[in-house]
């Protein structure tokens, strides 16, 4: 393939992948980051059809100028879609930044253009940062699927390596002034970009598919004031967990309810009821195992299941709980405001009981905790 054909390749995938994106946009105009991504395929493409005209002696202004202006602000949209797409805040320092190097850029490129070798260099240059950025932005706040963030990545970064390479050809194939043809580097230039582009046209929307997966999935499994598993989550994690764990291990299980919780709402109104219920979510959190399942069962009722936990054990972490739900409450609650939690414990080994049966003895230890005064832990014993 000679290089004027591989340049219309590269062109035409630009365009259909242009065409894909504002389609997938069109379906989804929630997701604004297509829109981003779309516009960016056509400002490449227009920029590549300038900056292929100069073989056709059109003013340098235009196929030089307006194109690389052009195929440096193609990247910078990519960067711009993966921001909505993360719903990442960008700071005021960011942006002062970012609008210091595009002011910098466009400067010098006024000043350099019609030495198109300057020009060439400035403009990879730029690229390569854009590329180099959408790369961290992926390391960053892709964290849910790791392949997929290691895969993109490396697209990324081998954008960034090529751009890299056109830079030191660029600086190194001078002939007084003038830069020397290139058109054999060029050609495997290019014929990496349609490679990339082309997996990059795949992944982006895969990565929103999953996402979008993956936020459909939280949204059954989540409760989404407290972000604990909702009922029907943690009911079937802790079957399908006491299903399959070994007999002798020991478990325990809490049922815990917000003291007066109505009297809170009744008395500072729901929001302060909600940031209550959030903040001793993230206590629970802050002190549970990441191998202990915990969910919210009611509205402001929690259960808590600690899987290999002795009686010992899970006494030490309940008292845990309730002193450090009474000691931050007065960081959230109102001014005279007091938070407390009750809690209902039972500590089981064996065969002979299921688990809803250990959960409605831990629910009567429970209406004992509050029928003695609330803010304190009761246990049940239940034969194994």
């Amino acid at each position: 393939m000679h290089l004027p054909t591989l340049i219309v390749v590269t062109l035409a995938l630009n365009s259909m992948v242009c065409a894909y994106m504002l389609i997938l946009y069109r379906l989804r105009k929630e997701h604004g980051c297509f829109s981003y991504w779309g516009i960016s395929c056509l400002v490449f493409v227009l920029g590549g059809a300038l900056a292929a005209s100069r073989e056709l002696n059109v003013p340098i202004v235009l196929s030089v100028l307006v194109a690389d202006l052009l195929l440096a602000l193609a990247p910078a949209f990519l960067v711009l879609g993966l921001l909505r797409f993360f719903a990442v805040e960008v700071s005021r320092g960011q942006e002062r930044f970012a609008l210091t190097l595009a002011i910098a850029y466009l400067l010098l490129m006024l000043l350099f253009y019609e030495h198109s070798y300057c020009a060439g260099v400035l403009t990879a240059s730029v690229v390569m940062l854009c590329f180099m950025t959408s790369a961290y932005l992926v390391y960053k706040y892709l964290l849910t699927m790791p392949w997929l963030r290691f895969l993109m990545q490396q697209v990324f970064m081998l954008h960034a390596c090529l751009m890299a390479v056109e830079v030191v050809m660029l600086v190194n194939n001078w002939d007084n002034g003038h830069p020397v043809e290139l058109p054999e580097n060029l050609f495997y230039i290019l014929l990496s970009h349609i490679f990339l582009t082309t997996l990059t046209a795949l992944l982006l929307p895969l990565m929103s598919f999953l996402r979008h997966e993956a936020d459909l999935k939280a949204s059954a499994e989540q409760d989404p004031l407290t972000h604990l598993s909702n009922r029907r989550h943690f009911f079937s994690s802790a079957e399908a967990y006491w299903r399959s764990r070994p007999l002798v291990e020991p478990v325990s299980v809490m049922m815990i309810d917000v003291d007066h919780f109505k009297q809170v709402n009744d008395r500072y109104g729901h929001a302060v009821g909600d940031l209550a219920l959030a903040r001793v979510a993230r206590v629970f959190q802050k002190h549970l195992r990441s191998t202990d399942l915990v969910g919210r069962i009611g509205g402001e009722e929690f259960a808590i299941l600690l899987p290999g936990t002795l009686p010992e054990q899970a006494q030490l972490i309940a008292e845990r709980l309730l002193l450090s739900v009474r000691q931050e409450s007065a960081e959230f609650m109102p001014r005279g405001g007091r938070l407390t939690v009750s809690i209902g414990l039972v500590n089981f080994k064996g065969p002979s009981m299921d688990f809803k049966s250990v959960l409605d003895a831990a629910d009567k230890a429970l209406f004992q905790a509050k029928d003695t005064g609330r803010d304190r832990l009761a246990l049940a014993a239940v034969d194994s």
